[in-house]
């Protein structure tokens, strides 16, 4: 259940947004609560919220690049890829 429901948390968030660091950030958070809802609040879920924790503090530069507005959304093209060459 809790894979279904972090695949499904991902699809929607990059859906509806077009970020795929927005999806995998919150799809990590939600992995959490769905290991709470799955197991309760025991080792597992203690394990997960830690992991959790890791991915949003190694995701820092994403989330100031989300924020700025920086972040290039799912199936947008670099400035490198749109510049014309010649």
């Amino acid at each position: 259940m809790a894979r279904a429901g972090n695949r499904l948390t991902w699809l929607i968030i990059a859906f509806f947004f077009r970020y795929s660091s927005l999806a995998s950030l919150t799809a990590a958070v939600f992995a959490a609560f769905y290991s709470a809802f799955g197991w309760g609040f025991d080792e597992r879920f203690v394990a997960v919220a830690i992991i959790a924790g890791f991915v949003v503090f190694r995701h820092q530069a994403n989330i100031r690049n989300l924020v700025a507005g920086k972040e290039r959304r799912i199936g947008e093209k670099s400035r490198e890829a749109r510049a014309p060459r010649g």
